[in-house]
């Protein structure tokens, strides 16, 4: 069991997915703590970006203690 999160937009896409994951990299000038923020939390991130839009696929499993 966990959470997964799917996101979806119809902007522009992303040009260099790579790079938009790196910490400190934004496309708006913001602080660039999202994607990657994400990509640390979950434990698994799919992103696919075309020039029609982004699609975010995220996971992350419940840990048994």
């Amino acid at each position: 069991m966990g959470i997964e999160i799917e996101s979806r937009d119809a902007g522009p896409g992303i040009d260099d997915v790579e790079v938009a994951l790196r910490e400190g990299t934004s496309t708006i000038g913001g602080l660039g703590g999202g994607l990657s923020t994400v990509r640390q939390l979950m434990d698994e991130l799919s992103v696919t970006s075309e020039g029609s839009g982004t699609l975010i696929h995220a996971r992350r499993w419940n840990r048994v203690l």
